[in-house]
């Protein structure tokens, strides 16, 4: 399900360690994200509003997310969470996922 392989849009391993949520909780790097999300005026006010609802249906789909550390989540537990979550649509999981990516880089 989780590709190694990321389109040019997404993080490298050259720049990971400067993710949103590196070494912190999924809330800490949620906040920034949200944040700088609302502030990015470059973005239509459509883009924003969609980015803010895929970290919160995340946020509403993985109980205790917010209070975990994004380094150590697993891959196991992104396929674990993936199927525990079949009412989310295919096209709005992946650009879940992509919001994921704006927080940490995700487990091989």
């Amino acid at each position: 399900m989780f590709s190694p392989r990321r389109s040019s849009g997404c993080r490298t391993a050259q720049n990971d360690s400067q993710a949103k949520g590196a070494g912190g909780t999924f809330a800490d790097g949620r906040v920034q994200f949200e944040a700088e999300t609302r502030n990015k005026h470059e973005l239509a006010e459509l883009s924003r509003v969609y980015r803010l609802r895929c970290v919160d249906r995340i946020v509403r789909s993985w109980p205790g997310l917010d209070n975990r550390r994004v380094d150590i989540i697993t891959k196991a537990e992104m396929d674990k969470w993936r199927r525990n979550s079949p009412t989310i649509r295919p096209q709005f999981f992946n650009n879940s996922l992509n919001v994921f990516r704006e927080f940490f880089p995700l487990p091989d």
